[in-house]
């Protein structure tokens, strides 16, 4: 009867992920964890350039205090000023990413001797990590920009 046999494949078909990590067959109950341990590495590592954009947008922001504390004073709400100034980050990642692409594309066509050529782009991949970055610049900016847009406007004024 073959209804006693059972076939052992050794957790196959294993993920391509699993197949880059050393094989995917040993892993078995493992690979969550080796997924949250690589998480967490990536969430650090991406951890210190969201720091340093929330930085640089506090320092720019803090230059522009005047200003925005005019913009108070002639009636500007709160939510106008931090409209503003997440708009002016969103429209500098965009112009970013897409001066990002032009220039890997324009690496992969310099490049297609080597043998990168241009049918390697994958859009997914980078749309992903496009909205992947729109996000990381949302918080990186809309913390500062709450604090600045909460300030009293005499304080502001005054810088």
């Amino acid at each position: 009867k073959t209804r006693d046999v059972k076939a052992d494949i050794l957790h196959q078909p294993s993920t391509q992920i699993e197949e880059w990590i050393g094989g995917g067959s040993e892993f078995g109950a493992n690979l969550f964890y080796l997924y949250v341990r690589y998480g967490i590495i990536l969430f650090i590592l991406l951890l210190v350039p969201a720091l340093n954009l929330s930085g640089i947008t506090l320092s720019r922001m803090r230059r522009r205090m005047a200003e925005l504390g005019v913009r108070r004073a002639f009636g500007a709400t709160q939510g106008t000023i931090l409209w503003q100034v997440l708009s002016e980050n969103m429209v500098l990642t965009l112009l970013g990413g897409l001066l990002g692409l032009a220039m890997s594309y324009g690496a992969m066509l310099s490049l297609g001797k080597t043998g990168l050529s241009t049918g390697m782009f994958n859009g997914a991949v980078f749309i992903a990590a496009f909205l992947f970055c729109l996000v990381l610049n949302l918080f990186s900016a809309g913390l500062p920009a709450w604090r600045m847009s909460r300030l009293n406007i005499t304080d502001s004024i005054n810088g």
